[in-house]
Order: C-alpha cells, then sequence, then structure tokens
C-alpha cells in the first residue's frame, strides 16, 4: 500500500468536555468488549469518481460534522471526554491494483483491517476512508467509522447528506452536536428527562427476575457465539399478525423473541432492554453522531395468547421511546444499587434490537395457512457467524434489514447459553410466529427447552 494523502479539513466549533449520553452508552459497551465496534462498508465507485472527489467528500464530512474530529482521551481518574479540533489531516489511504478481482480482493481486506483493528481513541481520527483503484481509476471506496463518532441512523444521515450535497439541494440543519449535547444535558430539562428515566428503570429493576441464566453444559471459545436465521415463513406470518393486532411489525418481532427468552429462562416475564434511536427528539433528526440508547422493559408472557404479548410489546416500546434518553453512567450505578438492595445482582444484559430501516406493515392480500407457512419453513437456514472473545451481554437479538423475509441474528454468550439453546431460541421464535399467524385467540404452547442449567 502506497503512503496515505493526508487530507486537510477545517470545521467550526472545538473543546473539550465530558461524552454526551450516546457517546457515554456505546463507550461502555466499547471498553467492555475491547473493541472499537466499528461500522464500516466496501462499496463499487461511481463513475467519474477520483482521488481526489474521495479526498473532497473525506473533507466534507469531516470538516461539517464535530463527531467525526473527535478524540476522545481519559483523565487520570479514568474519565472518558471528547476532545474536538476545528482543523487537522486526516489520512485517506490509496491502493492501486492490475485487476477488477485483485480490487474487489483488496477492498474486502482493507475493510477487514479497518474493522478489526482498535482506534488509537486520543491519536487518531474516527473516521478511516480508502480508495482502492485499478489502473489508476477508483474502483471501490472502503470507509469505517469508530462507533463513538456515529451509530446506524447516524450515517443514514451522513448518506443523506453527501446525496443532497451532490444534487446541489439544501444540506439539513445541522442541529446540536456532541459538544452541544453535552452542555444542554446538564441543564434542567435534561436532567428532568434523566430523572423520569431513572424511576422507570428502577421500577423495572426491582420487579424483574434476577438471575435468569444458569451454568451453560456446553461453554466453548471463544465464547460469544452469533447464530443468523434467515427466515422467509416469518415475513408472511408477522404481517398477518401486525395487520391483525393493528401495530407495526417490531411489536410482533419483539413478542416473539420474548415468548422465547422466557421458554429459554423459564420464566413468565421476559426482561430486556430495548434499542432506541433518539433521533426523533426535537433537533436530533440529522443528526450523524451516536444518539442511541436503550431502555429496560419487562413483558409478561406467561399463561397470554401471542395477541396479548403483543399488545404488552407495543407498551413496552411506547415506554421505551419516552425513557431512552439518559446518563448512562447514573443508570450503572442505580443497576448496582438496585442489585445491592435485592442482595443479588440484576442482569439486565439481554437486548432486542430492529435494525430495519422501516417498520411498516406491508399488505397481504390474504392471510396465509399454516400449512402453506410450514412449507416454506423448510427454506429456512441457519448460519453460524464468527465468533467473539468478548462481549458486553449474555444475549442480544438483533432483526436485520433484509427485503420479503425476517432474518435474525442471536449473539450469546455460551457459558450461559450453549449452542443448541441458541438454535432452539431462534426456530422457537419462528415457529410462535407461524402458530400465531391464523389465530390470535390461541394461548402460548412453545414447550421449554434447555441445555443450559
Amino acid at each position: 500500500m502506497a503512503e496515505p494523502i493526508l487530507v486537510p479539513f477545517d470545521g467550526i466549533g472545538s473543546g473539550v468536555d465530558t461524552l454526551s449520553w450516546g457517546q457515554c452508552e456505546i463507550w461502555r459497551s466499547m471498553v467492555a468488549v475491547g473493541n472499537s465496534l466499528a461500522l464500516g462498508a466496501s462499496f463499487p465507485a461511481a463513475p467519474g469518481t477520483t482521488v481526489a472527489s474521495v479526498a473532497d467528500m473525506l473533507r466534507f464530512i469531516v470538516s461539517r460534522h464535530q463527531s467525526l474530529r473527535t478524540r476522545i482521551v481519559v483523565d487520570a481518574d479514568g474519565t472518558p471526554r471528547q476532545q474536538v479540533a476545528t482543523s487537522g489531516e486526516v489520512p485517506l489511504d490509496v491502493v492501486d491494483v492490475t485487476s477488477d478481482n485483485v480490487a474487489v480482493t483488496e477492498a474486502t481486506r482493507l475493510l477487514e483491517r479497518y474493522e478489526r483493528t482498535i482506534f488509537d481513541y486520543p491519536n487518531e481520527w474516527p473516521v478511516r476512508m480508502g480508495v482502492v483503484l485499478v489502473h489508476g481509476v477508483p474502483a471501490h471506496v472502503v470507509a469505517a467509522y469508530s462507533h463513538v463518532a456515529t451509530d446506524v441512523y447516524g450515517l443514514d444521515a451522513l448518506v443523506a447528506e453527501l446525496l443532497a450535497a451532490e444534487a446541489g439541494s439544501d444540506l439539513p440543519a445541522l442541529g446540536p452536536q456532541p459538544l452541544e449535547q453535552a452542555r444542554q444535558q446538564r441543564e434542567p430539562a435534561a436532567r428532568r428527562q434523566n430523572t423520569i428515566a431513572l424511576r422507570h428503570a428502577a421500577k423495572v429493576l426491582r420487579a424483574i427476575p434476577g438471575r435468569r441464566f444458569g451454568e451453560s453444559t456446553d461453554p466453548r471459545e471463544p465464547r460469544w457465539w452469533q447464530i443468523g436465521y434467515h427466515s422467509p415463513a416469518s415475513y408472511p406470518a408477522v404481517c398477518a399478525i401486525a395487520a391483525r393486532n393493528k401495530v407495526h411489525t417490531t411489536p410482533v418481532l419483539l413478542a416473539g423473541f420474548a415468548v422465547a427468552l422466557c421458554q429459554l429462562t423459564s420464566t413468565d416475564v421476559a426482561a430486556t432492554r430495548l434499542m432506541v434511536n433518539n433521533r426523533f427528539r426535537p433537533g436530533f433528526a440529522s443528526s450523524v453522531s451516536p444518539l442511541a440508547q436503550s431502555c429496560a422493559t419487562a413483558i409478561e408472557v406467561g399463561d397470554s395468547t401471542f395477541d396479548e404479548v403483543v399488545a404488552r410489546a407495543w407498551r413496552a416500546l411506547t415506554l421505551a421511546g419516552r425513557y431512552s434518553y439518559f446518563d448512562p453512567n447514573e443508570m450503572a450505578e442505580l443497576v448496582a444499587a438496585i442489585g445491592r438492595e435485592r442482595g443479588a445482582d440484576v442482569h439486565v444484559d439481554v437486548c432486542f434490537n430492529d435494525r430495519r430501516r422501516a417498520h411498516l406493515t406491508p399488505t397481504l392480500d390474504r392471510v396465509p395457512a399454516e400449512a402453506e407457512l410450514r412449507v416454506a419453513q423448510e427454506r429456512s437456514a441457519v448460519r453460524w457467524e464468527r465468533p467473539m472473545d468478548n462481549y458486553d451481554h449474555s444475549v442480544f437479538f438483533h432483526i436485520n434489514d433484509v427485503p420479503d423475509a425476517f432474518d435474525y441474528l442471536l449473539c450469546a454468550d455460551t457459558h450461559r447459553v450453549s449452542p443448541a439453546d441458541m438454535e432452539s431460541m431462534v426456530r422457537c421464535v419462528e415457529d410462535v410466529f407461524i402458530s400465531a399467524a391464523s389465530s390470535g385467540s390461541r394461548k402460548i404452547m412453545t414447550p421449554v427447552f434447555g441445555n443450559s442449567t
């Protein structure tokens, strides 16, 4: 690889402050995992792209957004702070190869290096970008961002900005960037919001089961495994259930996960954290900075019909939107305090995250029969993805953004949940949907599974 090009940037605003709540939430996860949790992608260069135009794009986004020219410095007492610079230089990697096939390989390698190499937080800018050329002509652009600089919806906002700039349209208003967010979060309005969020969390934490996971009968190394499950049958089933209940599809998916979680843990209440994109809050719609936070919820499942669980999941999501904006450090202190109060740690390390951009319910011509769904279920496919040495949740259930099917990704601690139970769990979610698609009055009859003790 040739020496990178140093791209100068010059933006507005600089200073040092505490982390914003969104930065703090993801920073705590990054430290626990020991990984930058980088968000990256490789994509073909558009016709007419030049190295100079890629450098201009890099200069534009870093100059415009404080979060992309922020370094994280840690005080002697361990307190992280955001340090925003007005100007500087960010490297752009340039790789020139001799064929399209080699270019694809080099772009893949570059992305893998960007994502796997931990950012040097106090010394490196949180964006890495490179361009792969074929005989001097750009073929692929590769980019990765430290998660403390942005989140998935922040990248959506960034892409929308770039498209607007390319079309010559007006750019969206920036809204408060992380330095200003940190200042606002010390003001009375934000402190009141923090107080009500902590009060809600305390109520949930005092009510949920304590330790839900025993020791797995099949612990593995690396410790955290990931199972993906592609389910064509779930798509029409979930859409039918959502239409019947007059809700969008996320509450249905959450209800399915809640049922499977209760089967796994032999409990009647599914206690989970819900990830919330806080961009619905005033001024945050077009923010590139990290804003997602999570909210602890409890969903009753025992002795219910699935439609009853869907209604409770809908209410849980509604409450999560209200209570998902808070100081993560104070939340961690609250969890520890209630653990001491109860005389045992309260486990809040189960999370549900719907990654899809659109959650609306497509219209079906008719409700599919269970027999049809069982035929579609034969096309469902399990895949095991790369295991991880460290992770900060016992169970994390993602809904991936794919068309015309539901695709689940379950990450779990195999010292708590065996690989066999992980597979049973994703299959359980699908079975619940198929069983409930044609009738909402049927009691949940999914059998308890468990290789974990």
